[in-house]
This record gives C-alpha cells, structure tokens and sequence, in this order.
C-alpha cells in the first residue's frame, strides 16, 4: 500500500481586531478632568471614538475649566454621542470652538447640539461638515439658534441641505447678527435658495463671509451673492 497523503491545512484568515479607543484618548480624557492650565487645544480627530467613548470625553469636558479649542472630527459618534456632547454643553463655560465634522450626526444629532447651544453662552465657533444633514436638521438648528447670540462661525459644507434648509438659514440671519461667516459649500442649493439668502445677507448687521461654492447655483448667481456680501461687509465696516 502506497502511503496516505495528508491534506494541505487550510489557514482560514485571522479576523482584524476592531479598533478602540486608544490609551492615549483615555490618557486625555483624565487630563481633561485634570483640568491642565497647559491644556487649552485638543484634537482627537480619527481617535475611533465611538457613541461610549464620546460619554467619557463629553463628561471629562463638562467639568473642564481650561479647554477653548477641540475637535473630534471623523469619529464614529453617532446620535448618543451627539447626546452626549450637548449635555457637556450645556454645563461648559469656557470651550469657544467644536469640530464634528464627519461624526454620524444626521439630524437627530445635529438637534441635539441646537438644543444645548440654546444654553450655552460661550461657543463661537461650530464645524458640522459632512454629518448628511437634511433640510429637516437645518430648520431644527436655525431654529434653536435664534435663541443663540454668541455663535460667529458656523460650518455646514458638505451635508444634504437644499432650497428649503437655505429659506432657513435666511430667516436665522434675520435674527442672529453675531454670525460673521457660514460654510454652506458642497451641498444642493439652488438659485431660489441662493436668493433667499442674498435678502436675508442684505438686511443683516453682522455676515462678512458666505461659502456657496459647489451648489446648484449658476455662476452669474454666486458671483453676484458673492459681491453682494463683500458690499454689505464693506459698507458696515466703513
């Protein structure tokens, strides 16, 4: 008898660990409870900070007296960790800019947040790019920051927000004059939209800048709603 042959193993492929929130995240958030007078700036972009991740950063920064400046742009956040965040809000005094660009958000998030900017007084600036917001979150948001006078920078490129979500944005600049600049790049605004917004800019006291680049706008559109901002901006600066 001839001799038996084993059979090659088969190496099934070794599943990839998941990532996690890193030491060094966890190393900041105790650093945040610490509240460091060296510890003003804070990115943790692309730190896989998931909705239970966002808890401990959120809860970290409700106590904190020292942080103006964090970002944790592309992380995976989702709704709860928005939640999350707009009850760290409500209780910090002393952060000026937020970046969640890129966290899951939707409306439903980008609710939440409105809803914590109605309390708090001390946010400046508030980056929520590419979060796949709808005309539905824009009113939402332009709504609850009307009870908002501190925001000057507001950041919406990249999102799904069209005709309906920039009749919005003009009504919020026919109240709010402490906004100086509004990203709303990159999403699906027509010349009706555009429109609307040229009469809101025109009787408001305080806009200096509006990104329309990369909407459903004609170029003799923008280029006559860019004119008209630099005008406007020109002639309340005098």
């Amino acid at each position: 008898m001839g001799k038996k042959t084993r059979s090659p193993l088969t190496l099934l492929p070794r599943a990839r660990p998941q990532p996690t929130m890193s030491d060094a995240v966890q190393d900041t958030v105790r650093r945040m409870e610490a509240n460091s007078r060296l510890f003003t700036e804070l990115s943790l972009m692309g730190s896989h900070i998931d909705a239970a991740g966002a808890a401990l950063v959120a809860r970290a920064l409700a106590s904190n007296s020292t942080l103006t400046d964090l970002s944790l742009a592309m992380n995976p956040l989702g709704v709860d960790g928005a939640a999350s965040f707009a009850r760290a809000l409500e209780r910090n005094s002393v952060l000026r800019t937020l970046v969640l660009g890129s966290t899951g958000l939707g409306d439903a998030g980008t609710v939440e947040i409105g809803r914590a900017l109605t309390a708090n007084s001390t946010l400046t600036s508030l980056y929520l790019f590419r979060n796949e917001i709808t005309d539905a979150g824009m009113a939402e948001l332009a709504s609850a920051l009307e009870a908002n006078s501190k925001l000057v920078r507001l950041d919406l490129a990249n999102n799904r927000i069209s005709d309906a979500g920039a009749a919005a944005v003009a009504r919020l600049l026919g109240v709010h004059t402490m906004l100086r600049e509004i990203m709303l790049n990159g999403n699906c605004i027509s010349n009706s939209g555009a429109a609307d917004l040229a009469r809101a800019v025109a009787g408001n006291t305080g806009l200096r800048a509006l990104n329309l680049d990369d909407n459903r706008i004609d170029a003799a559109t923008l280029r006559s709603l860019d004119a008209l901002v630099r005008d406007v901006a020109r002639r309340r600066s005098a």
